[in-house]
């Protein structure tokens, strides 16, 4: 066989093995979606709730990440998981997703996240999206950052809507992305990593006795995210703060922070939970073995 004979069989035998892996791949990516489908049906079963798991898909973005060798990019990979796990949502659920006023790098990073199968509808403002969310049938809003003339955070309640996810969820150190958050009529749970989100109401001076000391006292570091400081004097102020750990709502911590809250006459509710997001490197080409 001629020198060029070889190396055109060796590349037929390259691209065999590539079809044959494409394959196994395709195979698996059926299996799992016969135990989605399985795991849909037993949810079901167990009585109506949103298929959508944050914390689940955090862990096994985590796991990727953490086991990922090669120069196959690693952003690359977390897209490919990222789109599977949006179908298999779909899969279980008609989801749909509410959008306030986005614009097109925001737009961009909730497609990527939520796949192209997703149906997703712009709305003027987060107080839409939010209502969007009463209507029929699961519903998802995506909210920009908090902002002094949209304070939709003031919205969120226990046993309504919560924060549950960060978007985006991966990103290089290096880009300048666009960030919201993901709020459902959900209990946020945990990842393993993750900031709670509690909204505080009272006095500004109660409030911020509270965030210095009375913090400190429940064992609890809390930073503050946004602030609500109306001009009517009756009426409360209002402080989003996070504290960098997951929380359940009967969390020891919380429950000291807030019998600390009230003799100093403020409320204190956990309005949301997302798993801390995945920063990789600038250059990002995969690890080699």
């Amino acid at each position: 066989m001629t020198e060029d004979g070889s190396a055109s069989a060796s590349l037929e035998a390259l691209r065999n093995e590539i079809d044959s892996i494409d394959g196994e791949i395709h195979r698996l990516i059926r299996r799992r979606a016969e135990v989605v489908e399985a795991l849909g049906a037993l949810k079901q079963a167990n009585g109506p709730s949103l298929a959508l798991r944050p914390g689940r898909e955090a862990q096994v973005l985590r796991r990727l990440v953490a086991t990922h060798t090669g120069r196959f990019p690693t952003a690359a990979l977390l897209s490919l998981w990222r789109t599977m796990m949006a179908g298999f949502l779909r899969m279980q659920q008609p989801v749909e997703v509410c959008v306030a006023a986005p614009d097109l790098a925001l737009w961009d990073q909730v497609r990527i996240h939520f796949g192209g199968e997703m149906p997703i509808t712009a709305v003027a403002s987060s107080q839409d999206a939010l209502a969007a969310l009463d209507q029929a049938g699961p519903r998802i809003a995506v909210l920009q950052p908090p902002a002094p003339d949209d304070c939709w955070w003031r919205l969120l309640a226990q046993g309504g809507p919560m924060v549950i996810a960060r978007l985006p969820f991966f990103y290089r150190r290096n880009q300048n992305l666009p960030h919201a958050y993901v709020v459902a009529l959900a209990a946020p749970e945990p990842s393993g990593d993750d900031v709670t989100w509690l909204r505080l109401a009272g006095g500004a001076a109660a409030l911020d006795h509270l965030v210095v000391e009375g913090a400190g006292h429940a064992g609890l570091e809390l930073s503050t995210v946004a602030a609500y400081n109306p001009t009517e004097p009756r009426t409360p102020a209002s402080w989003l703060v996070a504290v960098s750990r997951f929380m359940a709502a009967d969390d020891e911590a919380l429950n000291r922070l807030k019998n600390q809250a009230l003799a100093n006459g403020v409320e204190v509710e956990r309005v949301g939970c997302f798993a801390r997001p995945i920063e990789l490197p600038g250059s990002d080409q995969g690890r080699n073995p």
